[in-house]
């Protein structure tokens, strides 16, 4: 094992630098004093290593390795707060002392695109206007502006001034729900707006001549090309997605279906893509080698014609990655080097953290990785297990292994993310993959083909039978029995714990060693212990919730793990909306049956005793909730005395003055459903007659342990 840690040293040195990341994340603060210890630590570094008599003597090495590790999570830190610019004085978090100043000047800094009434972008503020004077300012703000012809000639690289008011982007407000902050702020995004048709301006048309912008026109110029021969729009969108990184034309089923059947990976333009695109270059390109500096003229070729690749998809995290990675091992092919593949990975990990550390927080660069490193790992592994007696049977065992390996070596991680796992991936990848590539390669011949209209009709109309067969199997493999293990929820460390059980039953097989296994066996009954404390604490849990759902009422009352969703029947009607905000906290407590009950309708029968439901009234064992929109509905307040929670709700036309009861009520809550005003107004009332109150519009969902 030792020698396996001792062949690659850059894993000991990425390990460091990756802690320092996550450091600097958890901490979120800039300490000046640690450039200057960064700064000693390298003179060290480099005095050390120049100097023999101390480099040479063993007993001197630790003191060396420690001052190199130290070095690595200082140089990890520091590049994390730089990188984030969110701590400069510049930056419009600690500059802009206003939410409306009178002016900002941007630069737009993504490809615009429509999302219904509003044309969205992200924009690199340069600067702000203060008392009629330009303030140099920096930061993102992803902005939305009202939809009109002139917003939506918007492109790349245009500058715009405008006034509105910045909304510094707020946290999720119910409890395990999708959080758009953390996903704008590994954008370094911590701001957006959203702009009338007449509060903006354009300054400066430069998005025409930027290089983003010609990518972006080329891209829709390709899908032109698939329109004009006729594809339908699910073999469009397909299409789209998996050649070019186009997935606006997805619609939610089709994403659905292959995301339960385990092939979602081939929609997104990653490494298999690139991989692909790669064989292509490197066969067309042969010719090249016969000449003088040939290798190295093709080497050239092959990367800055991945790079364009790249650019022309969007340049995705996903296809950044597997171009620097496969950029690296051409290089080293070209230099007759023999190109180590984990020295590799390490390196192109380094330097794509090095450029943005806010990666080592996506998903998809953690999974990426994992997987690559499953295949080049475990791959041989599986493949030299067995043999196969002929071609047809060694290809589908080879794809089979691919397969299994990279399902390894991120199924913990998915189903910590996705809370679900395809039973089925075997099969849905030995089907999609060589379809997959046949469709990119059918592709590439219909753009080249193109100016020859009949040739390209033709290609075409075989690349559509190949998506319609592809889509047609996706959903064949999602409609099998069991086809998806849905709704699992494992915390972090169980997460780790699988990860431990999966690395030392590997050390076992490839050692040799039986105290491997053993403790793989007493990690597995660790995690089973876990998982047994885990299931009879969520068998005995007692919960209220009203979550915070704009405009709409939503409350749970969970008695082990059943639940009853009393809601409005606009948001039960909702399916979609209402799983946005409640479904994954019904996950994380283990909920495995939910009855929905309509607000306004009595219903005293439901799958767990002790519930009672009549017009506005909830009883749930000693818990007691009454609903408040008028005068009406406190009729019976004194009657229901003590109450646990007064919920305002709707239109929550009432008079306060009715409410100074206190004594009768254990806490009053105004609902998410009442308006933003009439909110205001009965904030004002309630501090006016000192009643203490709690808006979950701004607190966020309300959570009553029984």
């Amino acid at each position: 094992m030792m020698n396996y840690w001792n062949r690659f040293p850059l894993f000991r040195m990425i390990i460091p630098f990756v802690f320092g990341i996550l450091l600097a994340n958890g901490l979120q603060q800039d300490y000046p004093g640690l450039k200057w210890l960064a700064l000693v630590l390298l003179i060290f570094g480099i005095a050390f290593t120049f100097s023999k008599k101390v480099v040479t003597k063993y007993k001197n090495r630790w003191f060396y390795g420690v001052v190199f590790n130290l070095f690595l999570i200082l140089a990890g830190y520091q590049i994390t707060i730089l990188d984030s610019e969110r701590f400069a004085h510049s930056h419009i978090l600690n500059s802009i002392q206003s939410e409306s100043p009178e002016a900002i000047l941007g630069e737009i800094i993504s490809p615009p695109s429509i999302k219904g009434k509003w044309v969205q972008a992200d924009l690199e503020v340069l600067g702000y206007y203060e008392k009629e004077r330009l303030i140099p300012a920096k930061g993102r703000v992803r902005v939305k502006i009202e939809a009109g012809e002139n917003a939506a000639r918007l492109a790349y690289g245009d500058r715009i001034i405008f006034s509105s008011r910045l909304n510094v982007v707020e946290g999720p407000l119910n409890p395990e729900e999708f959080s758009y902050k953390n996903y704008l702020a590994l954008q370094s995004i911590y701001h957006q707006a959203f702009i009338k048709e007449g509060n903006w301006k354009l300054l400066e048309a430069r998005g025409d001549n930027s290089i983003i912008a010609y990518s972006s026109s080329l891209r829709t110029q390709l899908i032109g090309i698939f329109k004009k021969n006729d594809m339908g729009e699910k073999e469009l969108a397909v299409a789209s997605a998996l050649i070019l990184g186009d997935k606006s034309q997805l619609d939610t089923d089709l994403k659905s279906d292959y995301s339960k059947s385990g092939a979602m990976h081939v929609l997104a333009v990653s490494g298999l893509h690139v991989g692909i695109i790669y064989l292509v270059l490197n066969w067309l390109l042969g010719f090249i080698t016969r000449l003088k500096n040939g290798v190295v003229i093709k080497a050239t070729l092959i990367i800055l014609l991945l790079w364009f690749y790249a650019l022309l998809t969007g340049m995705s995290p996903s296809v950044m990655r597997a171009t620097t990675m496969l950029s690296f091992l051409v290089i080293g092919k070209a230099m007759n080097q023999h190109t180590d593949v984990y020295n590799t990975l390490v390196v192109s990990a380094f330097l794509l953290l090095a450029i943005d550390p806010s990666l080592i927080l996506s998903v998809g660069f953690q999974l990426s990785y994992l997987a690559v490193f499953g295949i080049v790992y475990l791959y041989p592994k599986f493949y030299h297990s067995w043999e196969s007696s002929t071609w047809i049977m060694d290809k589908i065992w080879a794809l089979t292994c691919v397969s299994l390996a990279a399902q390894l070596a991120t199924f913990p991680l998915s189903l910590y993310y996705f809370h679900q796992f395809p039973n089925w991936f075997l099969l849905s990848n030995l089907i999609v993959i060589p379809l997959a590539t046949a469709i990119i390669y059918l592709g590439i011949l219909v753009f080249v083909t193109s100016p020859v209209q009949a040739l390209s009709l033709v290609i075409t109309k075989g690349m559509i039978l190949a998506v319609g067969f592809l889509n047609d199997s996706v959903s064949m493999v999602r409609s099998l029995p069991w086809s998806t293990v849905e709704d699992v929820s494992i915390s972090a460390l169980e997460t780790l714990g699988l990860y431990l059980v999966i690395s030392l039953l590997i050390a076992f097989f490839v050692f040799q060693y039986t105290s491997y296994l053993r403790w793989s066996l007493v990690t597995i009954i660790f995690l089973l212990l876990f998982q047994v404390y885990e299931n009879q604490e969520q068998l005995v849990q007692r919960q209220v919730i009203v979550y915070n759902i704009p405009r709409h009422t939503a409350i749970e009352f969970i008695n082990g793990k059943k639940s009853v969703l009393v809601a409005d029947s606009a948001l039960l009607a909702n399916s979609r909306s209402l799983d946005y905000y409640t479904h994954n906290y019904r996950i994380a407590k283990g909920i495995n049956s939910t009855e929905h009950l309509t607000l306004g309708k009595s219903n005293s029968s439901v799958g767990f005793d002790s519930f009672y439901f009549h017009k506005n009234i909830i009883q749930f064992f000693d818990y007691k909730l009454l609903f408040v929109e008028g005068d009406n509905d406190m009729i019976n307040m004194n009657k229901m005395a003590p109450i646990n929670c007064l919920l305002l709700w709707g239109r929550s036309k009432i008079d306060v003055k009715k409410l100074r009861r206190e004594d009768a009520i254990q806490y009053l809550l105004i609902d998410g459903s009442i308006s933003s005003w009439i909110a205001r107004n009965l904030e004002e009332e309630l501090d006016k007659y000192e009643i203490d109150f709690i808006n979950i519009a701004k607190s966020g969902a309300h959570i009553s342990v029984l």
